[in-house]
């Protein structure tokens, strides 16, 4: 008994098809999130924060310069800096200095945790969750 097969040239088109698909799977989304803060996760991997949410492994205070640092820079930096927070160029240089310290304390504060200059877990939290 014969067994039914595909015109060649419907086989030809599904591997091009099937070839087209593979390499448009393989290609960046133009949107694709390669933030500071993704990169930080990526690289460092995750934990879970008293939530349930997956944050950043380690904690960061002042005198700390990684990735890590300038993903929570770039995540503080959302809620508002002062005009001296702002000075001296980028703060999204990731350095904890003086300026981030000011930043996430003023945030802390804000967002009802100790104004410690930490960001543990519930820092990173409420970073994440705003």
């Amino acid at each position: 008994m014969r067994t039914p097969r595909p015109a060649k040239g419907v086989t030809s088109l599904l591997l091009a098809a099937v070839s087209a698909g593979a390499l448009l799977m393989a290609a960046p989304a133009a949107h694709a999130d390669d933030s500071a803060y993704k990169i930080c996760k990526d690289t460092y991997g995750t934990r879970l924060s008293p939530s349930g949410y997956g944050i950043p492994r380690y904690d960061y205070s002042q005198g700390d310069s990684d990735i890590c640092v300038a993903g929570l820079q770039e995540l503080v930096a959302r809620f508002g800096l002062t005009s001296w927070e702002q000075s001296g160029g980028n703060f999204t240089d990731g350095v904890f200095g003086a300026r981030t310290d000011s930043a996430v304390r003023r945030f802390q504060s804000n967002h009802g945790l100790a104004p410690d200059g930490i960001v543990g877990p519930r820092t990173w939290e409420k970073l994440v969750t705003g």
